[in-house]
């Protein structure tokens, strides 16, 4: 008994002993460990082999602090910028925010730039909240912010509410931008009562655009100015945090900024504003014209199209995919592999033994049948389809067809018969020892009666069996290519969606005319709006072809607006058939006439332009406006 109770006790004790013991190695172990884990953190996301379907996260894991709104508090304070741009998925935002900006916009502007939408107003809310979450997934450090969509918000408080709530717990954004002035105070004091902190936008309102005339400059007057001041001033008293101005002049926006008390961030508003953004698009330089307020970093279009091309390039030579981009597998499975389909087909052609005869019998039918029959599709050049000439087997012949036969049927040939050349792509189905005669009445009167039979609707498979001993004639040799009216349309549309964002749907490319140089005809734009009023004027902002006289300025004076009723119904009218209304100004300028201008009404102050010309021959075709748009007048419009 003493004994087992002894033994028991050194048990126990040099347990203890060895657990102590042990203690240290495990602490050392798991230092160790936390080392190479810590190692392995450091290693370059290039160094590791990642797949396109499992983003690295090591590749958006910044060290940088996450901004707050307190941050932008502090930023503004400091009298330090802040940085804004857009991002629309998952790839833009890591990048924007990988780049150390302050603040991620999630802007309506993806309408136009990533779904192809001709304008802001389309996106819809669930469209928002696809993009924003993509967005937040690549968003680490940078304050997140999420636009309205247009028709969201605008109703009432509560619209409002639902929509920013939506936006950020299903979107995961963590402030709201709306637009509008004065008019919306009401609904930010709202959001802001209940916590949702709201970015301000006025000037130029995108969603509004409409209502505006277009993408132009607000706050050119003075009293349109003060209005920009007085609207600045509600939406800092209903609580936004800051306030996007866009495409104001910039005194005005200078102005604005030092009379708040919170930041503003300017669009197209001057240096003077507490922080800048812009498209991210734009600045990369992927869509060719930008705004004049934008700065284009790169031209990643050309860079992007290029490496495109080169792997397109690559594909059709066989470079790629190379020896290193490809994968391998064991000497032995290989084979083992190799033995496995080398036996497959050794019993394919065990199996086809049998009635090799009977396919080269085969085979010596066809070939005989090639001889007699016309060429088919594959000898024919691939740009068109052969046509073969011939009457039907039922057709009755008439007198001169009974003539050109007899005519084949003799050795000799008459005075009137002349030899033929079939093209060398044409007579692959032929003996290359024959030569084809063919007389001249015999060739027309072929193709008279296949033209015949084609309109009837004849069936190629009868008309290739009545057609064996008859050359084929080809669409070549009738100076025709049925695909050139194809060609034409084709780059007509291209010209014409040149500026069109990406993805436009056909329904929106159209234009009211083509128009022209009277003097020398070239052409000098693809894509315009004829004037409601003046018929004969057509307004653009995308020309080929034209000079802007600069040093020399055009004022036109104020002219009162008058109601005219007939013009009412011209503009609900309007349409490209309009073009007929403006016959008797095309006419004069085919005759060379310039046309007089007739600048459109403006209640604030006068017009200004500037003349232009074709750079052709220097003959003056419009005047440019100081909002960069190009006012045809002396023009010769085509319709399409």
């Amino acid at each position: 008994m003493r004994t087992s109770i002894a033994l028991l006790t050194r048990t126990r004790l040099s347990g203890i002993a060895t657990a102590r013991s042990a203690q240290p190695v495990r602490m050392a172990l798991q230092s160790h460990i936390n080392q190479h884990i810590s190692c392995q953190s450091n290693i370059s996301s290039e160094s590791r082999r990642q797949y396109s379907s499992r983003p690295s996260d090591q590749s958006i894991h910044h060290v940088r602090a996450k901004v707050t709104l307190a941050t932008l508090r502090k930023l503004y304070k400091r009298g330090e910028p802040i940085t804004m741009l857009t991002a629309h998925d998952f790839p833009t935002g890591t990048l924007v925010d990988k780049a150390g900006m302050d603040m991620t916009l999630v802007g309506d502007s993806l309408a136009m730039v990533a779904l192809g939408y001709p304008s802001t107003s389309e996106i819809t809310l669930d469209e928002m909240l696809h993009h924003c979450r993509a967005v937040a997934r690549g968003t680490r450090s940078s304050f997140l912010v999420a636009d309205m969509p247009f028709g969201t918000y605008e109703t009432g408080a509560e619209q409002a509410i639902n929509t920013a709530v939506r936006l950020m717990k299903e979107g995961k954004a963590e402030a709201v931008k709306l637009e509008g002035g004065k008019e919306m105070a009401p609904t930010i004091a709202r959001l802001t009562q209940v916590g949702i902190p709201v970015l301000g936008h006025i000037g130029l309102t995108p969603q509004r655009q409409a209502s505006l005339g277009g993408f132009k400059v607000q706050g050119k007057t003075a009293a349109k100015a003060k209005g920009i001041i007085e609207d600045a001033e509600a939406l800092q008293e209903a609580g936004c945090f800051a306030i996007v101005l866009e495409a104001v002049p910039e005194p005005v926006a200078t102005h604005v900024t030092n009379i708040l008390n919170i930041p503003t961030i300017g669009i197209g508003a001057g240096v003077g504003c507490s922080g800048q953004v812009l498209v991210q698009q734009d600045m990369l330089g992927l869509y060719g014209r930008v705004p004049k307020f934008c700065k284009t970093y790169r031209s990643l279009a050309d860079e992007i199209v290029g490496a495109l091309k080169e792997y397109s390039a690559d594909v059709k030579s066989g470079a790629f995919p190379a020896a290193e981009h490809c994968y391998s597998m064991p000497q032995e499975e290989l084979n083992r592999f190799m033995r496995m389909i080398g036996q497959d087909e050794q019993e394919d052609d065990d199996k086809h033994v049998g009635s090799g005869s009977d396919s080269d019998s085969d085979s010596d039918s066809d070939s005989n049948d090639n001889l007699e029959a016309p060429p088919t599709h594959q000898n024919a050049p691939d740009y068109y389809d052969p046509i073969y000439f011939d009457s039907d087997e039922e057709d009755e012949p008439d007198a001169d067809e009974t003539n050109n036969e007899s005519r084949h049927d003799d050795d000799g040939q008459d005075d009137d018969e002349k030899e033929y050349d079939i093209p060398a792509g044409l007579a692959s189905g032929l003996n290359s020892n024959s030569t084809t005669t063919v007389s001249s009445n015999s060739h027309i009167a072929d193709i008279t009666m296949k033209l015949e039979n084609s309109s009837m609707g004849e069936s190629t498979k009868s008309t290739k069996k009545s057609n064996k001993n008859h050359a084929t004639i080809s669409d070549a040799d009738l100076l025709y290519d049925p695909d050139e009216d194809d060609r034409d349309e084709n780059w007509l549309i291209k010209k014409i969606s040149a500026n069109r964002p990406p993805g436009c749907r056909p329904e929106d490319i159209w234009t009211d005319a083509i128009l022209s140089c009277p003097m020398c005809l070239t052409q000098l734009c693809f894509d315009c709006q004829q004037h409601e009023v003046y018929t004969h004027q057509f307004r653009a902002m995308f020309v080929e072809h034209c000079r802007v006289v600069e040093t020399e300025r055009l004022r036109f004076p104020n002219v009162p607006k008058k109601v005219n009723n007939s013009n009412n119904s011209k503009k609900a009218n309007k349409s490209r058939s309009s073009l007929s209304a403006s016959s008797q100004g095309s006419a004069a300028a085919e005759n060379g006439e310039a046309q007089e201008f007739k600048p459109s009404v403006d209640d604030d102050q006068d017009a200004v332009y500037n003349p232009v010309v074709c750079e052709i021959c220097n003959t003056k075709v419009a005047l440019m406006d100081q909002d960069e748009v190009y006012h045809f007048f002396n023009i010769i419009p085509t319709a399409i």
